[in-house]
């Protein structure tokens, strides 16, 4: 089907138009980092709090005392805890020097043991010590030139020294007044957001936007507690161990944590090399090595599962994409705030029509239904992830709905995309033959007494036998040899008819098998005409004979069609497999007494019985 010029004229021009959106939201962002990296740091601290403001008006605070009295103790926290890494910092710093001997002794022996490799790496260690605290002192000349330095004056270096910490205190002084601000008028600010995306739902989006900010806040601390539990375990690991300085690597260990992907190898590297340079054998790195990982897998396997419901929601190649966008776009702050801030725009997508496409492209939920993933997989000639596609299906469902979710599904799918000629003859020919190998693989599933009566099923030489004609192609041939797998193990026999037989080749047929019932299945949109046609000629023939209409694939048979075909001759009329086998079986009940032996008789003769 050829696509119009101007429908590829207006999806050229959204494309075109989107990204030139998108290139101005990047470089915004990128030029506005001063304003926005300050705005986002208070948003997630407002998430963050709110919850304890919330509980503090619930005993009777006010919102302003509240507020206050949340953000003064939550950055005193940050703010002790940042002097006490300060000061830890420092006294390291001072000791690190003393450390040059014990990891040269060690490389000394690995490289008599190991070879140049570990020669090289003596001689990295030692250039990376003398550029940080100065040639050795053993009154050896240094073989490198010294580098002339000018130093600058003293209101320049004061300037220097000064400037970043009054850039530092500039933007947590801005962060701390935004969050105050934001958590005092809270409401105001969610109410402006449900103007701006509300077009009339204020009802849904109010909904939409309580949910989101619960589950973000919650999501929030969640990876606080969690962090910080690590961090506190690590420090008292570290502790038990010797490692000096060990409530110093318990925060860093935290808080490198925030950092997705590289904050918990980068800690794990710095805490091995440091007690590497501590001790001077080799069981206490060991033991750092082993404490870490057992546990970052128990963090990362039971209790973050736990708390996050199996997941945060992302996928994890969007994650690690927006990980590395918001580092790229705003550095070291950016790569801290990646994962929240790809978590509010997840969540919000899920409940904002406007940004569905965020939920799409960055949630960790399947974009297709499990009957598209399925017929995309057959269309792509795959049939290895097709069978795990049902085998997955299988493991969450019974096998009997295997047939009416996944597989007859698909094939309306195929069916429809042959008649409007979107399916190649060749690939309907493979996929149909896939399809059918496919079914073949279901599980049988035993049939349940409600279903079949006992006596029935005792009685496996006399079978009752039921008829499927296919109103037209193989499509319906198909889905007649789904049913028949759903009867079998009802002990009922379905015998189907090819899709090649004319109509008056299965008259003929009715006539020979004398069954005790006859279903003609069609997929819908078509087949109704020879449906009803089929239907007509069989109740004229066969009058007492039982009809059943199977049209699976159908949400719903609509009222006016459903009459039709009652009209034409049909008994029943169904929308699903089981739904037919539901219907098939008490009506195999009712005429099994009344027939007579299934012997060859002329359709005139069969009518009459």
């Amino acid at each position: 089907m050829a696509i119009p010029s101007s429908t590829r004229a207006s999806r050229t021009l959204l494309v075109v138009c989107s990204c030139i959106l998108a290139i101005l939201v990047v470089a915004v962002l990128s030029l506005a980092r001063a304003v926005l990296i300050p705005v986002a740091l208070a948003v997630m601290l407002t998430f963050i709090l709110a919850p304890f403001t919330t509980r503090l008006q619930r005993v009777g605070l006010g919102r302003v005392p509240a507020v206050l009295i949340v953000t003064a103790v939550a950055f005193l926290v940050v703010g002790g805890f940042g002097a006490i890494v300060v000061q830890q910092a420092g006294s390291l710093a001072a000791e690190l020097p003393g450390y040059r001997d014990n990891i040269r002794q060690k490389l000394a022996v690995l490289r008599g043991e190991q070879g140049g490799l570990l020669a090289d790496a003596e001689t990295a260690t030692e250039e990376l010590y003398d550029a940080i605290f100065g040639p050795r002192e053993r009154g050896e000349s240094p073989q490198k030139p010294l580098a002339v330095q000018i130093k600058p004056s003293g209101p320049a270096q004061f300037e220097a020294i000064v400037g970043p910490v009054l850039s530092f205190l500039a933007h947590a002084a801005l962060v701390t007044f935004l969050v105050i601000f934001m958590l005092v008028k809270r409401e105001d600010l969610r109410n402006r957001v449900i103007r701006l995306l509300g077009h009339g739902h204020v009802t849904e989006t109010t909904h939409a936007l309580d949910d989101a900010s619960q589950r973000i806040s919650r999501f929030l601390l969640m990876q606080v507690a969690i962090n910080a539990a690590f961090g506190l375990s690590i420090g008292l690991g570290l502790f038990a161990i010797g490692v000096p300085h060990a409530f110093l690597w318990g925060l860093l260990a935290g808080g490198l944590r925030f950092l997705p992907y590289v904050g918990t190898p980068v800690a794990a590297f710095l805490m091995l090399l440091f007690s590497v340079a501590v001790f001077p054998g080799w069981t206490q790195p060991a033991l750092v090595l082993l404490l870490f990982t057992v546990l970052e897998v128990l963090a990362a396997n039971v209790v973050e599962p736990v708390l996050f419901g199996h997941s945060t929601g992302l996928s994890p190649v969007a994650l690690l994409v927006a990980a590395v966008f918001w580092a790229w776009l705003w550095g070291p702050i950016g790569l801290l705030l990646a994962t929240p801030l790809t978590v509010c725009l997840v969540v919000l997508g899920r409940y904002v029509s406007g940004l569905q496409f965020f939920d799409v492209l960055l949630g960790d939920e399947p974009v297709l239904d499990p009957h598209l993933r399925f017929y995309q997989r057959l269309l792509a000639r795959d049939p290895e992830e097709a069978l795990d596609l049902m085998e997955e299906t299988l493991r969450d469902k019974p096998p009997e709905q295997v047939y009416d979710d996944l597989l007859v599904p698909a094939l309306a799918l195929a069916n429809r995309d042959r008649e409007q000629d979107a399916l190649p003859p060749e690939d309907s020919c493979v996929l149909f033959r896939e399809l059918r190998q496919l079914v073949e693989d279901v599980p049988a599933q035993r049939c349940s007494a409600k279903e079949t009566d006992r006596r029935t099923s005792d009685n496996r030489k006399a079978r009752p036998v039921v008829l499927g004609c296919p109103a037209e192609d193989d499509a319906d041939e198909l889905v007649l040899e789904m049913l028949r797998q759903l009867m079998e193990p009802c002990q009922v026999r379905l015998e189907v008819v090819s899709s090649d037989s004319l109509a008056g080749e299965m008259l003929a047929r009715v006539g020979e098998e004398n069954p005790a019932v006859v279903c003609i299945a069609t997929l819908p949109p078509n087949g109704l005409s020879n449906v009803r046609y089929l239907c007509k000629r069989l109740r004229a023939q066969f009058p007492e004979l039982k009809i059943v209409v199977s049209r699976p694939g159908a949400v719903e048979v609509p009222d006016k069609t459903r009459q039709r075909l009652l009209a034409a001759g049909a008994d029943v009329v169904t929308a699903s497999l089981l739904e037919t086998r539901a219907q098939l079986l008490p009506l195999i009940q009712v005429a099994t007494p009344s027939r007579q032996p299934p012997t060859k008789q002329t359709p005139q003769t069969a009518g009459q019985h």
